[in-house]
C-alpha cells in the first residue's frame, strides 16, 4: 500500500528534495527546546490514549557515574524518588496517583541503567488539576526528593529484594564474563543493582550526594505526549522547571566508553546450576552515525541483512538433526559508545563445537558470497509492509511509544520521525540498495581484533565443552575454506488452488447495544462480527470450540499436546515451514491454531488488504495441515537440549516440584517434561489427534473485531469458512478430574546456593460462577494487591515484589485460585507469611478502608475507559461472553460503570471470608541449601 492521495504531493516535494547528506528529518509536531538553564523539553500532542498524557523524566545520568563508595545508589536514588518529596511526604504520592486510577508499575514506574534514568507517569488530562499535579510530580524527582532517613532505612530492604530477585545462575555467569567483556572500561564494576553492602550501609548524605551532583537541568529533559494543548504544557514546563539550578561548581559528566583491543578474549564461565550451553562471539565496531539520509540508510541495510541471515539460521534450525537450538546473528548499538557484530548459539554440550561452527559458517558464507536479490526483496517487503502499516494507523499510535522514542532522542540522539517520514525515506532508500551493498557489511564487520568470546554452560558437563582457542582455531579453519553458496529455494506454487463449495449466511442477529452482528452459516458455523473504527487497518480473529486435548487418552497425551507444535513446525499444504515465511513475505498476518486442555481454536490478525489471505490459512489449518518425521526429529533434539539438565536450576527444580504436589501428582500435571515425554510423542498419533479435532468445523465459533463492514467482507467469509467441513455434531470436553489438594499442605524445599527464599502460597476453593461474584473477586484481589504491598514493602523493607493473582474458572468446573508469591530473605519468611496472612485476616474481619476502595473504583473506571480504545479488549468481552453464554449488555460501559458504582465494601469483605479458607491453602517455600 502507497501513502495515501492526499499526502503524495507533499511526499514528492519530499522524496524530490532528499539528498543522502541531508539531516534525518524531525517529526515536524514535536515541539523542543532548551530552556535557559539547559533542560531539554519534548512536547507532542497524541490522541491515544484519550484523555492521557505520558510525562518523563530523562537523565543521562546512571551507574556509571557513581564514585567508590556509591555502587548501587544511581538505583538508590530511583527508589527514594517514591518515597517522599517536597510536595509529596513519604508515601502520598503513591496514594494521590492511584486515587485518580494510576496503577503502580503500569502507569507509574522508573528504570535505572548504565548511563540512563528515566522516569515515566501516565496522568490524566481530563482535568488541569490532575495535569498540573503530574508536572509537579516530575518537578519534584528532578529536584524535590528528601531523603528522609527513616525512610532510606526502609528502602534499604526493598532494593536488597531487588537485588536478591536477581541472584540465579545467570546473574552469576554474568559475574564471571562481563569484566571480560567489560575489560579495561568502567562498566565493568559499575552495575546499576549495585553492592548490597554498600545499600546496606551508606549512609543518607553518600546518597543526597549523588542526587545533588547529577540531577543537574542540562543533563535533564523532560518529555510529554498525549491529549494535551502544547503551548499549555510548554508553559507548565518553564514554570515548574526554569528553577532549577546546578550545583556549583558543577562536576564533569565524562563520556565512558568501552576500548577496543587486539586479538580475542574468552572465557569459558561454568555454574552447578546452570541448565543451558551457549556460545556467543561479540566483535567490538565503530559505532554508527545516526544524524543524515545515509546514515539512516546504513542502519536500514543493518536491518535488511539481519532479517536475511535469520531466515537461514531458521531454515538450519528446522532440519531434522538441528545444530543448535536457536541461533541469531545480529549488529546493534551496544554499551559505551561501540556497535557490536554478535553470533549466539544455544547449543547442547556434546554439540556444542558443531553448533557455533554452523553458525560461524553461515556467518562465513554470507561474507564469500553474500545474499541473493530474492533474499533481499523479501526482507524490503516485510519491513516495507510494516512501515505501510504503520502509517495507515498513524492515528492510533498509543503516546508511551511516541514517549518513549522522544526519550532515547535525548539519551542517544535515535532519530524522531513520525509515520509518514519513516515511509516515506524507506520508499526513497530501497530502490537504491542493491544486494551487492549488504553483502559488504560482514566484510566490515568481521575481524581478527575486537574479538570476545564467551561459553556458558553447567558446570557438569565443562569437560565436554570445546576450549576458546579449538573454537578460535575452527573460525579461522571456516574463514579459509570454500564454502557451497547457498540456494535460495521456495516452493513455486499458489497459496491456495482448492475449489470451495461456498457456504451461506443462514441468519442474522444485530445486537446494536454493542454494534455486534450474530450470523449463522449454511454448515452450522457461528460468526460474531464488530467493525470497529478504532484502528485504521487492523482486523482480529478468534476461534474456539469446547474439547481439547482432555479427549485424549493418557497415553496419547504427550503426541496430543505437541500436536500444534508439530503442525506449525512442518508447515501447511504445499509449503514446508520456511517456504510459507517465505509465501508470506510482505504479509502482515499472523495466524495459527491451538488446541489447550479443554477447547481448540484458531487465532490471529492481519491487515485489512489481507483478510482473504488470513482466511485462507484458516481454511488450510483445518483442511490441509502438514505433520512431517524431519520436525519431528528435529523438535525433539531441541527439546532435549533445552530440558536435559533444566532441573539443576533450583527455581525451575522447585516449579516442578510444585505443580506435583498442588495437583496431587496427577499424570496431566507433571510438571516440565521429562526426557521420556518426548520420546512418547508419536507422529503418527499426533497428526490423528490434531485431525479428529480440526477435520471438522462443527460448533466452532468465529469472532471478527476490527477495521471492516461486514456486508464488505460477507462473501470472503462464506467462501472460506462457510465451505469448511462440518458433521453436524456437538463437541464438548472431558472432565479430567484434575483438583487441587485439599486441606492443609505444607513443603518447605532446601535447594540452591542464592541465599534467597521463595514462597509461593495458594489458597483455592469451590465458586459459584457469576459475573457479580467474578467483578467481587477480581476487586478484592485489587485491594490486596494494595496492601500486601503497603505492608510487606514499604513497611518491613522485606520484598521487591508480591506476585498475587486469582483465576476462576466454569470449565471443567466452577473452581478459583488465589497464588501470593514473593522472593525474600530466608531470614524473613515466616515474618513475611505471617503478615500475608495478618492482612488478609484484618480485610476479612474489617473490610476494606474507604481510602482502598475508592482507589480501586477509580482505576477500574480509568482502566476501563482506557481499553476500550483498543480492539484487543472488544475481542477479550466478545469471547469471554460467548464462550460462558453470558448476555451482550454485562460488556456496555453503563453496565460496568453501574457495577463499580455500587460495589461495597461489605462485598469486597465477604469475598474476602468466601475465598480464603485457611483450612484448605497450600504452602511451598524454597530454601537455600546452606540455610537450616
Amino acid at each position: 500500500m502507497k501513502l495515501k492521495a492526499h499526502t503524495l504531493f507533499a511526499y514528492f516535494l519530499f522524496t524530490s528534495l532528499i539528498l543522502p547528506a541531508q539531516t534525518i528529518p524531525f517529526d515536524p509536531d514535536v515541539i523542543s527546546g532548551k530552556l535557559d538553564n539547559g533542560l531539554h523539553y519534548y512536547v507532542k500532542k497524541n490522541k491515544k490514549p484519550k484523555n492521557r498524557a505520558e510525562l518523563r523524566l530523562v537523565l543521562k545520568v546512571g551507574s556509571i557515574l557513581e564514585d567508590e563508595d556509591q555502587l548501587g545508589i544511581a538505583h538508590f536514588v530511583e527508589h527514594m524518588a517514591f518515597n517522599g518529596s517536597k510536595n509529596f511526604a513519604k508515601n502520598e504520592l503513591i496514594n494521590f496517583l492511584e486515587l485518580t486510577g494510576t496503577r503502580f508499575g503500569a502507569d507509574l514506574n522508573a528504570y535505572t541503567s548504565f548511563d540512563e534514568t528515566v522516569y515515566k507517569l501516565q496522568v490524566r488530562t481530563d482535568s488541569v488539576a490532575l495535569l498540573d499535579q503530574g508536572m509537579l510530580v516530575l518537578s519534584d524527582w528532578a529536584s524535590g526528593i528528601t531523603f528522609d532517613p527513616e525512610e532510606i532505612d526502609k528502602e534499604r530492604g526493598v532494593v536488597i529484594s531487588e537485588w536478591r530477585n536477581r541472584l540465579n545462575p545467570d546473574q552469576r555467569l554474568q559475574q564471571q564474563y562481563y569484566p571480560i567483556l567489560f575489560q579495561d572500561s568502567r562498566y565493568a564494576n559499575r552495575l546499576p543493582i549495585g553492592d548490597p553492602s554498600t545499600i546496606e550501609n551508606v549512609p543518607p548524605r553518600t546518597i543526597k550526594r549523588f542526587y545533588e551532583n547529577w540531577y543537574r537541568p542540562e543533563l535533564m529533559a523532560i518529555v510529554v505526549v498525549g491529549d494535551i494543548n502544547p503551548e499549555d504544557i510548554i508553559r507548565k514546563i518553564k514554570a515548574n522547571f526554569s528553577r532549577l539550578r546546578a550545583q556549583e561548581p558543577a562536576r564533569n559528566r565524562t563520556t565512558y566508553t568501552i576500548p577496543f583491543h587486539k586479538g580475542t578474549r574468552s572465557i569459558v564461565a561454568t555454574d552447578p546450576e546452570a541448565s543451558f550451553t551457549q556460545i556467543r562471539l561479540q566483535i567490538k565496531q565503530s559505532a554508527l552515525e545516526n544524524k543524515t539520509v545515509d546514515d539512516f540508510a546504513e542502519r536500514l541495510k543493518v536491518s535488511l541483512y539481519n532479517k536475511m541471515l535469520g531466515l537461514r539460521m531458521y531454515e538450519l534450525q528446522q532440519t531434522s538433526n538441528p545444530p543448535f537450538t536457536f541461533a541469531t546473528t545480529s549488529y546493534s548499538t551496544n554499551t559505551g559508545g561501540i556497535d557490536a557484530y554478535s553470533i549466539s548459539a544455544f547449543v547442547g554440550a556434546d554439540q556444542a563445537k558443531e553448533g557455533f561452527e554452523s553458525v560461524y559458517r553461515e556467518t562465513i558464507r554470507a561474507l564469500q558470497y553474500g545474499f541473493t536479490s530474492s533474499e533481499l526483496e523479501r526482507a524490503k517487503k516485510d519491513l516495507l509492509s510494516a512501515a505501510e502499516k504503520n502509517y495507515n494507523d498513524r492515528e492510533n499510535i498509543q503516546s508511551a511509544r511516541i514517549a518513549n522514542n522522544l526519550s532515547y532522542h535525548f539519551l542517544e540522539e535515535n532519530p524522531v520521525l513520525n509515520a509518514g517520514q519513516y515511509l516515506e525515506l524507506l520508499q526513497h532508500i530501497f530502490p537504491g540498495i542493491q544486494v551487492q551493498d549488504i553483502n559488504l557489511l560482514p566484510k566490515k564487520w568481521i575481524d581478527q581484533d575486537n574479538r570476545t568470546l564467551i561459553i556458558t554452560a553447567p558446570e557438569k558437563v565443562k569437560s565436554q565443552l570445546p576450549s576458546p582457542q579449538g573454537l578460535i582455531t575452527s573460525m579461522q579453519e571456516i574463514e579459509a575454506s570454500k564454502l557451497p553458496p547457498y540456494i535460495y529455494q521456495t516452493a513455486n506454487k499458489p497459496l491456495f488452488d482448492k475449489s470451495l463449495q461456498v457456504g451461506a449466511v443462514l441468519t442474522e442477529t444485530v445486537h446494536a447495544e454493542l454494534g455486534v452482528q450474530e450470523w449463522i452459516l449454511s454448515n452450522g458455523i457461528k460468526v460474531i462480527l464488530k467493525p470497529s473504527p478504532l484502528k485504521e487497518d487492523e482486523i482480529l480473529v478468534q476461534a474456539f470450540r469446547p474439547g481439547g486435548h482432555s479427549l485424549a487418552e493418557i497415553e496419547d497425551y504427550q503426541s496430543a499436546t505437541a500436536a500444534v507444535t508439530l503442525a506449525n513446525l512442518s508447515g501447511l499444504a504445499n509449503f514446508n515451514s520456511p517456504d510459507l515465511f517465505k509465501k508470506l513475505s510482505g504479509k502482515i498476518i499472523n495466524v495459527g491454531p491451538y488446541i489447550s486442555e479443554y477447547a481448540e481454536g484458531i487465532g490471529g490478525n492481519s491487515s485489512k488488504a489481507e483478510l482473504e489471505t488470513l482466511l485462507q490459512l484458516i481454511h488450510l489449518y483445518f483442511t490441509a495441515p502438514r505433520f512431517s518425521q524431519q520436525s519431528l526429529e528435529g523438535y525433539r533434539q531441541r527439546q532435549a537440549n533445552v530440558l536435559t539438565n533444566i532441573t539443576d536450576n533450583p527455581y525451575y527444580y522447585f516449579a516442578n516440584l510444585q505443580s506435583k504436589i498442588k495437583y496431587q501428582n496427577h499424570p496431566r500435571r507433571q510438571g516440565i517434561p521429562s526426557l521420556e515425554d518426548l520420546d512418547q510423542i508419536d507422529l503418527e498419533v499426533a497428526e490423528a489427534f490434531y485431525k479428529e479435532r480440526f477435520s471438522n468445523a462443527d460448533d466452532f465459533t468465529f469472532i471478527f473485531v476490527g477495521s471492516f463492514e461486514s456486508k464488505d467482507i460477507q462473501h470472503l467469509i462464506e467462501k472460506y469458512l462457510g465451505s469448511l467441513p462440518a458433521k453436524n455434531r456437538i463437541s464438548t470436553f472431558r472432565d479430567l478430574k484434575v483438583v487441587l489438594a485439599p486441606g492443609i499442605v505444607d513443603t518447605t524445599i532446601q535447594r540452591g546456593q542464592a541465599p534467597k527464599a521463595l514462597v509461593d502460597i495458594t489458597f483455592h476453593g469451590d465458586f459459584e460462577y457469576t459475573p457479580e461474584n467474578r467483578y467481587h473477586f477480581a476487586s478484592m484481589i485489587s485491594i490486596l494487591n494494595i496492601k500486601l504491598r503497603e505492608n510487606l514493602r514499604e513497611e518491613l523493607g522485606g520484598v521487591y515484589g508480591v506476585r498475587l493473582n486469582g483465576n476462576n474458572t466454569r470449565v471443567p468446573r466452577e473452581k478459583y485460585k488465589i497464588g501470593i508469591s514473593f522472593n525474600a530473605d530466608p531470614k524473613m519468611v515466616d515474618t513475611l507469611i505471617n503478615t500475608t496472612f495478618k492482612v488478609i485476616k484484618d480485610l476479612q474481619a474489617s473490610g476494606p478502608e474507604d481510602i482502598d476502595l475508592q482507589k480501586i473504583k477509580e482505576t477500574q473506571i480509568q482502566s476501563r475507559i482506557k481499553a476500550e480504545e483498543e480492539n484487543s479488549f472488544w475481542m477479550a468481552q466478545l469471547k469471554y461472553r460467548y464462550q460462558n453464554d453470558l448476555p451482550l449488555t454485562g460488556a456496555t460501559f453503563e453496565t460496568f460503570q453501574n457495577k463499580v458504582k455500587a460495589l461495597t465494601a461489605e462485598e469486597i469483605q465477604e469475598a474476602a471470608q468466601s475465598y480464603f479458607d485457611f483450612e484448605n491453602r497450600i504452602k511451598m517455600i524454597l530454601l537455600p541449601e546452606e540455610e537450616e
